[in-house]
């Protein structure tokens, strides 16, 4: 079996307005996309390389007390998977590479399905207003805030939530087999 991999990257800004959670949590999933989601050049790169396989995921979580992206898999490198991962966002972040007009709107298309998505289940409704509601958001609201969000907005999330310092791994290797 493969190590399984958690890259956590703390957001480290708690204090929240009623849907600035909500906003957080949608430019977090943008820029999730667009950096490493299955059709960014990282993920390709990586798949091909067999680093990572398609159980590669990211997510956003946030609450009163605490908010984190995660970057979740399988890899035989773990630890080379959450270089390239650190290294892809800090050269965005610090401009070596940019983050483009078409990735953005892509990534938007995207964010739009996956909320579109929800209301295809009574109980992902139900989980979706439970989540919402202990934010102090309300999922009824993610069509207009997600139509004001900007790639100004997303290189802005860029700079303040992902600084390295923020980052850390977490490895489950299996058990080596030593015959006993």
């Amino acid at each position: 079996s493969l190590p399984l991999f958690r890259i956590g990257i703390k957001d480290p800004d708690l204090k929240c307005s009623l849907n600035d959670a909500l906003r957080r949590e949608l430019e977090h999933t943008i820029l999730l996309e667009i950096l490493l989601g299955h059709s960014s050049s990282l993920f390709e790169e990586l798949y091909e390389k067999g680093l990572i396989n398609h159980k590669f995921d990211t997510a956003y979580q946030i609450s009163k007390t605490f908010s984190h992206a995660e970057i979740v898999g399988e890899s035989r490198k773990p630890l080379e998977v959450y270089e390239r991962v650190k290294k892809e966002i800090a050269d965005n972040r610090d401009g070596r590479l940019k983050i483009s007009e078409q990735d953005f709107a892509r990534a938007v298309k995207l964010t739009w399905g996956m909320c579109a998505q929800v209301w295809n289940s009574t109980t992902d409704i139900g989980d979706a207003f439970l989540d919402y509601e202990l934010i102090n958001s309300r999922i009824c609201d993610i069509p207009d805030i997600l139509s004001q969000i900007t790639l100004d907005d997303i290189n802005n999330r860029l700079q303040v939530s992902y600084k390295d310092s923020f980052f850390c791994l977490a490895q489950l290797l299996p058990m080596e087999d030593n015959n006993e």
